[in-house]
């Protein structure tokens, strides 16, 4: 179930407030510290027919009540007076309100600006004090601040929990806590309706969540990582299981150290991990049984859960190296193979190191050339601190070649891994004359939109793989790996705007 939170100023407009609400949630909280002036709660009560929860929140407690101590706790009798479904009342004024046989006590932990500690021991308070739900609001930025609650709500609570963690986490909240047995989950009716930071909309769960089919068969997998990539994914993966009609939803996770997080995985029973370009590194530690690309490459964009660990797979070097022998074969009236191509890899990192190695396997040779010599470090995205040492040097029969002199190679296919990588004619910077008819352009750097050297190529009538075609191939190869199911065109169609 979902509840919508209605916070008013106005006696008259809340009315409509209530009516919209109504239309979209199974219950509604209608918060009376914004009220500039006393509302009759048994008028706004009659206005609508959906179970109705009270609340008159303090200032140091996340809401806007302006008058005394004395005057909010009488508001609130007033209220218990009207006999809503519930009444929400913080764990230190529980004990001063008399049990109503028609409102139920909804008792509320609130610690909005301090991380949530002894947990267990409010609980058992919360128990003496008579409530018969408990409601707690905390920080919820990362993935280990809701372990708390998801944890008591796993080890089934003596008592049925709700809540609200205030931050970048409450999306993935909604839908953990769902499938974790929370009688509700909190959600806006539009943008700029929030009680809460973070609080997520109605929409959004209805539609990209499917929230309130949600429930502990429910298979979970996550999307870690930051912008455009992550959330087309979820998009996509979320569109084509309601599809398919898999009861398997995929939710974005935002991570901090990971030194516990295989853990926190495991406990909340997700089954994969998606990583966008960027963080690959960074969720190596989680890694038991790498393939041989990770390992080579130190860099991983798919974690699945098996019976004798987490392996780690990099997808990246087979969508981008997919589309790019599909591109050879269609290139002229003289198609050509990989095997039989001049590649240079612009790059010397991670995912520089991922596509030698997805080139070794073709049995196709490449050179690699870099502006600077890569000193790339795993820094945590949170704190900045780093976290692992510096890439050594790649081994084996690889040549590299000075930057300044890419230009002389006239090679077949040019492939960018470096993000950041200038077009120009300083030091440093890509030549753009290089760019030649019947070259192949990669940029593996963005699968957001075309770069600039895509577009440059374009331009100078190079031959090109779009950063969508490899986008569309790495969401479909990740998805069968997950599912186990060949990921549904319409995804593609309906979600991304994708055309063949």
């Amino acid at each position: 179930m979902l509840c919508v939170p209605v916070a008013s100023e106005s006696r008259t407009l809340v009315k409509a407030d209530l009516l919209n609400a109504s239309r979209a949630a199974d219950i509604i909280e209608l918060c009376l510290d914004r009220f500039t002036h006393r509302p009759d709660v048994a008028e706004l009560l009659a206005t609508v027919r959906k179970p109705v929860i009270v609340s008159c929140r303090r200032r140091r407690e996340g809401g806007h009540w302006r008058h005394s101590e004395d005057q909010r706790i009488e508001q609130l009798r007033d209220a218990l007076a009207a006999e809503p479904a519930f009444i929400e009342l913080e764990l230190d004024i529980a004990a001063q309100f008399p049990r109503s046989s028609k409102t139920k006590r909804l008792v509320s932990i609130n610690s909005p600006f301090r991380a949530l500690t002894g947990l267990p021991d409010l609980l058992r308070k919360a128990v003496d004090a008579g409530a018969d739900v408990v409601k707690i609001v905390w920080p919820g930025v990362l993935l280990d601040s809701l372990q708390p609650v998801l944890a008591e709500l796993l080890q089934g609570s003596p008592i049925p929990l709700v809540g609200i963690p205030i931050g970048h986490a409450a999306c993935a909240f909604a839908v953990l806590a769902r499938k974790c047995g929370a009688p509700w989950v909190y959600a806006a009716l539009e943008r700029g309706g929030e009680t809460h930071d973070g609080l997520p909309l109605v929409r959004e769960l209805d539609e990209l969540y499917r929230i309130r089919a949600v429930d502990h068969e429910t298979r979970l997998v996550g999307v870690v990582g930051f912008g455009t990539v992550r959330d087309r994914t979820l998009r996509v993966f979320n569109a084509a299981c309601q599809d398919l009609a898999l009861n398997l939803r995929c939710l974005p996770l935002e991570i901090g150290p990971v030194d516990s997080l295989r853990a926190q995985l495991d406990q909340l029973h997700i089954s994969a991990i998606m990583v966008t370009p960027g963080l690959g590194d960074y969720l190596l530690p989680v890694v038991e049984v790498p393939e041989p690309a990770v390992a080579f490459g130190q860099h991983v964009d798919l974690l699945l859960r098996k019976k004798d660990g987490w392996h780690g797979y990099n997808v990246l070097w087979r969508s981008a190296l997919r589309m790019l022998e599909r591109t050879l074969k269609r290139q002229g009236p003289a198609p050509r193979d990989l095997q039989d191509t001049q590649n240079v890899i612009l790059g010397c990192g991670r995912i520089a190191r991922s596509l030698l190695f997805g080139l070794r396997q073709l049995k196709a040779t490449a050179v690699l050339s870099s502006p600077q010599v890569s000193d790339e470090v795993s820094f945590c995205p949170h704190c900045g601190e780093a976290l692992s040492a510096p890439l050594s040097p790649v081994e084996g029969d690889v040549r590299h070649v000075p930057f300044a002199d890419v230009a002389t190679l006239r090679p077949d296919v040019l492939i960018a891994t470096e993000p950041g990588l200038e077009l120009g004619f300083r030091p440093n910077t890509l030549n753009p004359l290089i760019l030649q008819p019947e070259m192949v352009v990669v940029d593996v750097t963005s699968l957001a939109h075309d770069s600039d050297l895509i577009i440059e190529a374009r331009d100078r009538g190079s031959f090109v793989v779009r950063s969508a075609y490899i986008f569309a191939e790495h969401l479909a190869t990740q998805f069968k790996a997950v599912t186990q199911v060949d990921l549904p065109d319409r995804a593609f169609r309906d979600v991304l705007g994708f055309e063949e």
